[in-house]
């Protein structure tokens, strides 16, 4: 599911943004911000560009190290008139775009850095937002796990009503008329850049939803392995399992706090060398899956604004747990006592869990099926039995299942193949899938058969004619060593088609002067309703003149009977019945030719009473089966 990555093959590289909000209508403020790369990946190899659509166009190419120390043309993803800046310094190499500040909504938007140095490659956004917005993110970037449910959200002076949504450029019909979007069971394919807007002027909500490859605790190819504990607001990331932290934070797990004026992966720059200055209105952006946030001890869109109370961090986003006086609003508690239900040095360990969480900092949800906890250390239900969804020891592994629809091809009157393959981001859970159930039954069973298969796509066989078929699939996961199945597809129905009926047999006739009663055997076609084409033609008229008149179709008859009227007395025809089921014509009757009597032979009232009779029990005569000859011999005729 995904490459291995080894420890030292991820890059040192962080954006910088020294002025994460503009006043698009402001000429002379302009947008900045720059991929740095730091010891030992420092590389020249770093390019700047839009990340997505915003409303502005995604035109022309990002922009290179050659391009530093010029002023931009037409050609490139930036305004003319923007400006690049090529840096080289013992701790870092920068390259950074100043972005025209008279090019207004092309100010604002999702931007991106790429830095590659030899076969390593890191990619990294950022969020630039507009001052004074009709729309406004609570959040710039919110980090997600597979399986979790989000809700993102923008506050607004405008009627609700009027706002809309797009990912990646592409329309959210479901987001229409609301303030809030919410995802659940997220997939890989939900990360992107999200917007909400009345109009797309540069004026409204621009986020990012960046989306781990494995459930919370997880990481590794399959999602197998736990993560370690991350402190400080640090993330686990889902190839590596290692931590990575939030600006003003470093090591192996992110416990260790750099202040406000230091940045970077190992805090080795600077924002400034004169004392008492720090990072404040600076914006950075690490490796995902961290986000973008303000630099530890600062919040608020311009990252200006100074951590509250007990608040500290990237962003002001943690929460002290020290007694009132120890909170350092940069990197937090510095020392004890600790607040009841906190131990450490730093008061970062919780002693116990709230209901419902578990984990050292009580990070983890529980996914227990009959009880809201777990156990605290391990997520262990005590029932055994993890919530639908969910499995593995601890229950926080996410069950492979499909969002797309299950296909069905090639039905037959007996058969109908099934197409379901689970694929990873696209479908809901982790994989990979080691097999499938594929579950079926008519309307009229009250139990699905069960077919196991390891193949994404199987046929149905045996199944009856004109039978409305239920079908959903299971996707299961190999844990340890046992297939653990995801939660039902949805259902999809089909109907099977009516088998093609068989051959009309036994047509015969009794004939009058202007008329003949058609008679044969009732063909059966399963529950599939059969009517019968008749057809005739004039062949020899009074027995003297050959002739070859038009076939006339006498259109569909539902019972093994039929009168044709308003013929030529003693005269040939030609007829033939075919049996049809639903549009499904069979193998037409064997060519029967018959003819009238003589006018004048009988009287027209005899034989329209003998009709008469024979229409009457003719449906009654069939139930028994009689063939031709048997006709004959009861109504002693020719």
């Amino acid at each position: 599911m995904f490459n291995t990555v080894k420890t030292d093959e991820i890059l040192d590289a962080t954006i910088w943004c020294p002025n994460p909000t503009v006043d698009i209508d402001d000429d002379s403020d302009v947008s900045t911000f720059g991929g740095y790369t730091g010891p030992p990946d420092q590389t020249t190899d770093i390019t700047l560009g839009r990340k997505s659509d915003t409303g502005t166009g995604l035109q022309g190419r990002s922009v290179i190290w050659s391009d530093g120390g010029n002023t931009l043309a037409y050609g490139t993803m930036f305004p003319p008139g923007s400006s690049v800046v090529s840096t080289y310094y013992n701790a870092y190499i920068a390259l950074i775009v100043d972005i025209d500040g008279g090019s207004g909504a092309e100010k604002v938007g999702a931007f991106f850095t790429t830095a590659t140095k030899d076969s390593r490659s890191q990619d990294i956004s950022i969020i630039i937002l507009p001052k004074n917005a009709d729309v406004t993110p609570y959040e710039r970037t919110i980090t997600a796990s597979i399986g979790d449910h989000v809700t993102l959200e923008v506050r607004t002076s405008l009627n609700t009503t009027e706002l809309k949504w797009k990912l990646n450029n592409v329309d959210i019909p479901q987001g229409n008329g609301k303030d809030a979007l919410t995802i659940n069971n997220i997939r890989t394919s939900d990360a992107g850049i999200y917007e909400c807007y009345k109009e797309r002027n540069g004026k409204h909500a621009i986020m990012r939803l960046i989306v781990r490859g494995c459930p919370t605790r997880k990481y590794g190819p399959e999602c197998k392995d736990d993560c370690p504990v991350c402190y400080n607001g640090g993330i686990c990331d889902h190839v590596t399992g290692l931590c990575a932290c939030p600006p003003g934070f470093k090591g192996v797990d992110c416990s260790y706090g750099c202040g406000n004026n230091y940045w970077g992966r190992t805090c080795g720059i600077v924002c400034s060398k004169k004392r008492g200055l720090t990072c404040s209105g600076t914006m950075f952006c690490p490796p995902d899956p961290v986000g973008c946030a303000c630099i530890a001890g600062f919040h608020g869109d311009a990252c200006d604004e100074v951590c509250n109370g007990t608040k500290y961090g990237a962003g002001c986003s943690q929460e002290c747990h020290c007694s009132s006086g120890n909170c350092n609003n940069e990197i937090g508690c510095s020392g004890g006592p600790c607040s009841g239900g906190y131990e450490g040095n730093k008061c970062l360990d919780h002693v116990t869990c709230d209901d419902g969480k578990f984990g050292e900092i009580c990070q983890y949800s529980c996914h227990c099926e009959t009880s809201f906890s777990c156990s605290k250390t391990t997520g262990y239900c005590s029932s055994g039995d993890c919530a639908y969804g969910w499995g593995g020891n601890d229950c926080q592994i996410a069950l492979p299942h499909l969002f797309k629809t299950i296909t069905i091809n090639d039905v037959t009157a007996t058969n109908m193949t099934v197409s379901y393959g689970w694929t990873f981001g696209e479908d809901y859970g982790t994989g990979p899938a080691s097999s499938y159930k594929v579950l079926y039954k008519s309307e009229e069973e009250s139990t699905f058969t069960t077919i196991t298969t390891t193949d994404d796509v199987f046929t149905i066989t045996e199944l009856l004619p004109n039978r409305t078929i239920e079908v959903k699939v299971h996707v299961c996961k190999n844990i340890g060593g046992q297939d653990v199945c995801g939660p039902d597809s949805q259902v999809e129905t089909e109907t099977t088609i009516c088998s093609i009926p068989s051959k009309v047999v036994g047509l015969a006739d009794i004939s009058g002067p202007d008329y003949m009663v058609l008679f044969w055997n009732e063909v059966a076609n399963g529950n599939c309703l059969v009517i019968y084409n008749v057809t005739y033609q004039l062949i020899e008229f009074d027995m003297c003149d050959n002739t070859s008149n038009e076939v006339i179709n006498e259109g569909s008859v539902q019972t093994a009977s039929y009168t044709l009227s308003n013929l030529s007395a003693y005269s040939r025809y030609r007829i033939q019945v075919t049996a049809v089921s639903n549009d499904v014509a069979g193998e037409a009757s064997d060519e029967h030719t018959a003819q009238t009597e003589e006018s004048g032979r009988q009287t027209n009232e005899y034989f329209s009473f003998i009709a008469s009779i024979l229409l009457s029990s003719v449906n009654m005569l069939h139930r028994i089966h009689l063939s031709s000859h048997d006709w004959r011999l009861i109504l002693n005729t020719k």
